[in-house]
């Protein structure tokens, strides 16, 4: 309210905006007095004021109603009110409600979705009240409608005014007021007769009047548009809050201040309360071990916490605004861009989401996330929001486990379980090309007097290099794994001819006729090896593992560094 003692300024010409006929005037005199107050607080309103008769013409479209809705007063006085709606069950509630005020009952409509003229739509706040004649007949109808579709400000004051009906509206000259409306002395918890004469500043709290005759001073001025707000002190000596915009104009022939006022105590409560939490969410978010991050709907950071950006290794200036695209290859990107659209689409959340981040220094991160909408009060969607969290150590301590699941811990060899499985799907392959391929059979000679002379930690390290020496003359496609002591196994794959089997063979026998180092000391260690082929020496697993060591066998009973080729004739004599 113009709760202040509010410096006197000289009032602008009075700008006579309507074009009233002699009809519109003979209706305002007859329901009262229609004095220059009415006038000027109708054409100073930031609040669109508008009367229609009893057929919905416009007799009355104030400034504040042409610039939200945009027809000129000339476009509409006299006229249906073009805004309307048109059809189905938003005609219907209009009329209802029209209907309704004629009959003499003020209603408020706390939001309805308003039409502009250039067919934009807005939400607005509508008082509604019938206007009547000195007879008590009702002639029309009064609305004052406030925008409520800009910032969470505007919008509370408009929420205020809707349940308050109407906005405190009042007149301060020199010092004290000379005009209040009821909803204006009923914020400070009097009425309207009791402040009439009462100094301005007499209410407003003691340690907010310099700041409040300073606004007030400014907006006067022209330097101040925005609302500005205040405590005063009510006549039962509680504290309220109170919105006040200000304009000068002239009262009765004199200089005076025209103020417009909301009651704003539960909005700043609630903000209050809003901070209060907002700062006890951040610290919670800002102490979590796991990284929380905010995306707008292009994937560009706008909020995240020091963990986030310890994950990716970003300073917090560097990393805000940034696109997550920066932060993985196009195909990883890709995939991402996947999680976040079947949220956009489906609006359910997504749990452990994971893919490879590249971080700033280069290294990748595997990371697990969450993935939800962040939506707008109107429900709309604005972003993503989650929680991240780095699990590269899980990650590579999960690769260990399976390394050691399919693999010698020794040699780093294929184990037996994970030969098994190649080797069935060695055979699968061959029957669909027709391919033969080979297995061998290996074991050290005189392995165990290595361990027996020596001890195990030199036979392990001899069972290490003669690994290395296998892989090193086999192909990438060839498979040779541990099978556990000294034995090893090798599956060649894809074999033109059956004597390739023969040439590995002899490769494998010149390669172990190298001496090991062995506890500072050489010692040539050699190998014998069984030779099977698929399909003619079996065509499953078990035959073929079968008679590959039927085949060693016969190796070592003849002399032992040598190959011998499975045959059955003789092979299976021996058994």
């Amino acid at each position: 309210m113009s709760m202040a003692d509010y410096p006197t300024t000289k009032a602008p010409g009075e700008k006579r905006h309507l074009s009233e006929t002699k009809s519109l005037h003979a209706e305002l005199d007859s329901i009262g007095d229609p004095n220059r107050i009415s006038r000027t607080v109708i054409q100073s309103s930031p609040l669109a004021m508008i009367v229609l008769d009893t057929d919905y013409r416009v007799r009355l479209w104030n400034p504040a109603a042409e610039s939200l809705f945009g027809w000129r007063q000339e476009e509409v006085l006299g006229r249906v009110l073009p805004n309307i709606p048109q059809e189905g069950q938003e005609l219907s509630e209009f009329k209802r409600l029209m209907e309704d005020v004629k009959r003499g009952n003020a209603s408020v409509i706390q939001r309805v979705r308003g039409r502009k003229k250039n067919g934009d739509f807005l939400d607005v706040s509508i008082s509604l009240a019938p206007l009547r004649n000195e007879g008590g007949q009702t002639i029309g109808v009064t609305g004052i409608i406030a925008d409520i579709t800009e910032h969470k400000q505007t919008e509370d004051l408009y929420k205020t005014l809707a349940n308050s009906s109407h906005a405190g509206v009042y007149v301060v000259e020199k010092g004290k007021f000379r005009f209040i409306n009821r909803n204006a002395a009923a914020y400070a918890g009097y009425t309207a007769e009791e402040m009439l004469g009462m100094d301005s500043i007499g209410i407003v709290h003691p340690d907010d009047r310099n700041a409040a005759r300073g606004n007030a001073s400014l907006m006067l001025k022209g330097k101040r548009s925005a609302p500005y707000e205040f405590r005063i002190v009510t006549k039962d000596g509680q504290t309220r809050w109170i919105m006040e915009t200000i304009t000068p104009i002239h009262y009765k022939g004199k200089r005076a201040i025209l103020g417009n006022s909301m009651d704003v105590t539960e909005r700043r409560e609630t903000e209050q309360i809003l901070r209060e939490n907002e700062e006890r969410y951040r610290t919670i978010i800002e102490n979590i071990e796991d990284g929380y991050y905010e995306v707008d709907l292009k994937g560009n950071f706008i909020f995240f916490n020091d963990a986030c950006t310890a994950i990716f290794g970003y300073e917090k200036d560097e990393m805000f605004g940034m696109n997550y695209r920066k932060m993985a290859d196009v195909e990883i990107a890709g995939k991402v861009f996947e999680f976040f659209h079947r949220v956009y689409t489906t609006g359910k959340p997504e749990k452990r989401v994971e893919w490879e981040a590249i971080k700033k220094d280069g290294d990748r991160a595997h990371v697990e996330a969450s993935i939800s909408l962040i939506r707008n009060a109107e429900g709309e969607s604005t972003g993503f929001r989650g929680i991240v969290h780095d699990i590269t150590q899980r990650k590579k301590t999960e690769q260990v486990i399976a390394h050691l699941a399919y693999h010698d811990a020794l040699t780093g060899l294929p184990n037996r379980i994970l030969f098994k499985d190649r080797l069935s799907v060695a055979i699968a392959q061959s029957k669909r090309s027709r391919l033969k391929f080979a297995l061998l059979m290996l074991d050290l000679d005189q392995f165990k007097d290595i361990n027996d002379t020596l001890g195990h930690s030199v036979g392990d390290r001899l069972l290490r290099s003669a690994g290395e020496r296998l892989s090193g003359i086999l192909r990438k496609v060839d498979t040779i794994a541990r099978m556990g002591g000294d034995e090893f196994l090798v599956l060649l794959e894809d074999m033109a001819r059956e004597e390739n089997a023969s040439s590995i063979a002899q490769k494998i026998l010149r390669i172990f006729q190298k001496p090991f180092i062995l506890d500072q000391h050489e010692r040539v260690v050699t190998t014998s090896i069984g030779i099977a082929v698929y399909p003619g020496d079996g065509d499953d697993e078990d035959t073929l593992m079968k008679n590959v060591d039927v085949a060693l066998y016969r190796a070592k009973r003849e002399g032992r560094n040598r190959y011998r080729r499975y045959l059955p004739l003789i092979d299976t004599d021996e058994l």
